[in-house]
């Protein structure tokens, strides 16, 4: 039995596959099952059964649950790598003040742009005319105008 361990070639984990074949094609919107399978299947010699579906479903739901997949169209939709966040290189001494410094000057600008629209509003009295008052206008004018 020792002979069989030793002669078995070492392959990645399902997850890792299900990485790699995702990696293999770069589609926004993600690639679907059937072909995440043909490609483990075609790449890593395994044979379609009961045992390969199973631990490919659990592998698929467990990196869903670590965050590494996400169901693009739901469950049984596409699936798609989720992008990592960056990591920050700043202290946390420095992201306050960088902030308050941006909430005052966004206040000060959204202050000026309010007051210019009450004014601009209470100029502007005159009510629109409603969708079809325009095409009346425009068909009395028409009428108007063929008289003459």
């Amino acid at each position: 039995m020792s002979t069989k361990a030793s002669t078995s070639t070492k392959r990645p984990t399902y997850e890792e596959m299900i990485h790699e074949a995702l990696i293999v094609w770069k589609n926004r919107k993600g690639s679907g099952r059937q072909a995440i399978k043909k490609y483990i299947m075609d790449t890593y010699l395994i044979e379609d059964n009961a045992v390969f579906n199973i631990n490919f479903r659990k592998a698929l739901n467990k990196g869903v649950e670590k965050g590494n997949f996400e169901f693009y169209n739901g469950p049984m939709g596409t699936i798609k790598l989720v992008k990592g966040e960056k990591p920050r290189t700043l202290s946390k001494g420095i992201e306050p003040s960088k902030s308050t410094k941006m909430k005052t000057t966004k206040n000060k600008a959204t202050g000026a742009k309010s007051k210019k629209g009450k004014r601009v509003s209470k100029s502007g009295s005159v009510q629109k005319p409603q969708p079809g008052e325009n095409l009346k206008r425009h068909l009395l004018l028409k009428i108007l105008k063929n008289l003459q």
